[in-house]
């Protein structure tokens, strides 16, 4: 009788620990896709929830007060896709059933192929697109903020 019941216990366990197993993982990304992501004015030092990372180009501020970020860091820790087209300078960005496309040196984006007008054109900074931290952000879902005092770039989750 006592084996029939750790059988029956072990039968009920297993499906239950496999479950637990799989949703550990996944846990796990869905916390890092909804990470705050943190950026400095002139610091290549960057945050994307509580993991560190290196920039390859510091975020700045243009002589309009308008904030360019990488583009690639900001696509990459939000889990998008981005296409680059050199020959007409196309940057294609692709989130969430959502087409973002910025062309280098235009004020003028498409979102799923409605022209929406920039506060500053993208422009190639060491090799890095750089675009308007705002109009990329909240377009992919997060909502920026911006701490004066500190120079720091907060995008959030919506």
């Amino acid at each position: 009788m006592a084996l029939s019941r750790i059988r029956r216990f072990a039968a009920l366990s297993l499906p239950i620990a496999l479950v637990l197993a799989t949703a550990a993982p996944m846990a796990a990304a869905a916390s890092k896709n909804n990470a705050s992501i943190i950026m400095r004015i002139g610091s290549t030092s960057a945050q994307v929830g509580s993991d560190a990372v290196e920039l390859e180009v510091a975020p700045v501020m243009t002589e309009e007060q308008v904030t360019l970020v990488p583009l690639r860091f900001v696509v990459d820790s939000l889990e998008g896709e981005l296409e680059w087209d050199p020959d007409i300078q196309l940057v294609t960005i692709s989130h969430g059933g959502r087409e973002i496309q910025l062309y280098i040196g235009k004020e003028v984006a498409y979102v799923d192929g409605n022209a929406v007008e920039l506060d500053a054109a993208p422009e190639i900074v060491d090799g890095v697109t750089m675009v308007p931290v705002r109009f990329v952000s909240e377009n992919l879902g997060q909502r920026v903020e911006w701490l004066p005092d500190t120079n720091q770039i907060v995008l959030h989750p919506e």
